[in-house]
């Protein structure tokens, strides 16, 4: 399992990352393969991929040196299109991920100005 993991991490941003890759690079037909992949990590490979990729669009989005990327370019960067990095967001985050940005954002040069 920790073969398949090392592969989902080095190609976690890579638009044709798929299941069956992951389960092709891993465990070849394994029909046990989400199942396993479960029990080790303790969530499906689909909703792993999506969390790593939703916490770095985070990173990127709170980052005041990134303020100038559009949604559509971050999504892209993480592998995703703009539809499904929106959706994926909202559902981790329970915010779209423009208007998190700009909450993010509102807070951080607030805290900056009160450490000033």
């Amino acid at each position: 399992m920790q073969i398949t993991i090392l592969f989902i991490h080095e190609h976690l941003f890579d638009t044709a990352l798929t299941i069956q890759k992951i389960r092709e690079k891993g465990y070849g037909k394994n029909h046990n393969f989400s199942t396993e992949f479960r029990n080790y990590t303790g969530v499906a490979p689909k909703d792993y991929v999506q969390q790593f990729r939703v916490e770095a669009g985070k990173m990127i989005l709170c980052d005041e040196r990134f303020e100038s990327l559009q949604i559509y370019e971050i999504a892209k960067a993480l592998g995703y299109r703009v539809s499904t990095f929106s959706h994926a967001f909202k559902k981790r985050v329970n915010d779209p991920p423009d208007k998190w940005r700009k909450e993010q954002l509102k807070t951080s040069k607030g805290v900056t100005r009160i450490l000033e």
